[in-house]
């Protein structure tokens, strides 16, 4: 399905090529242009998606735009006051109310009788999975963008053939708008993007340094408020 889309897009930008030769200075070269080099980046964008992410496409790091780890930190030095007083066994009171998904599995599991050093691995195991994640799209993006230009100097390239031999100036340098069109688009995208990026790959790095040495912390039996401060200064200091 993906796939069919892609080469939906890509068929469409050819035949925007060969088209966009007709048209000559004014708005018509410019709004062609720009369908031109979105067609042919939706393409590449298909074509190049990784597998990771064909199923789900981003969701599984567009999520952790919704993270809050600093409601995470009360949320877990509420559980810790709450061990301390009461026990294990008041985490049943309790699990129900906690929303995050692996927060609900530690305190489970610490219910069931494991301890920390049990949990953990698989905590870590769900960080490095964000970290690889991150990388792959990290690595996508410079990929797709890179072949954005390219699709504006094809534009170009086949609406100068047309005017090859000719004295129409206006026409010619109408020639180098899309090209002109792709390297701006190529640039925005790019700011707009990694701005996101940073900002999801900064929220998962964050939630997941909470959750591990919340849920080692718990283990620990500390104090709440000791557990609280180490918290925040590991989100502060990240």
């Amino acid at each position: 399905m993906i796939k069919g889309f892609g080469i939906f897009a890509f068929v469409l930008f050819l035949l925007l090529c060969t088209q966009i030769g007709s048209f000559g200075p004014g708005f018509a070269i410019w709004f062609l242009s720009l369908i031109l080099i979105v067609s042919g980046t939706i393409a590449s964008a298909l074509f190049l998606l990784p597998p990771a992410f064909e199923q789900k496409s981003f969701l599984p790091i567009q999520c952790y735009g919704w993270v809050n780890p600093s409601a995470m930190i009360e949320t877990i030095h509420g559980i810790c006051d709450l061990i301390r007083k009461e026990g294990l066994l008041s985490l049943e009171s309790v699990r129900g109310t906690v929303k995050d998904h692996w927060l609900q599995y530690s305190l489970g599991k610490f219910m069931e009788g494991f301890d920390s050093g049990s949990i953990l691995p698989v905590l870590r195991n769900e960080g490095q999975k964000s970290t690889v994640l991150f990388a792959a799209a990290e690595s996508y993006l410079d990929r797709v963008l890179i072949t954005v230009p390219l699709y504006g100097l094809a534009g170009s390239l086949a609406h100068l053939m047309e005017f090859l031999g000719k004295s129409d100036s206006l026409s010619i340098a109408a020639s180098f708008v899309p090209f002109f069109l792709s390297i701006l688009l190529q640039v925005s995208l790019s700011l707009w993007f990694q701005r996101k990026l940073d900002f999801l790959s900064a929220q998962a790095r964050n939630y997941h340094l909470v959750l591990e040495d919340g849920v080692a912390g718990l283990g620990e039996g500390i104090s709440a408020d000791m557990l609280k401060d180490r918290l925040k200064a590991r989100i502060t200091h990240a």
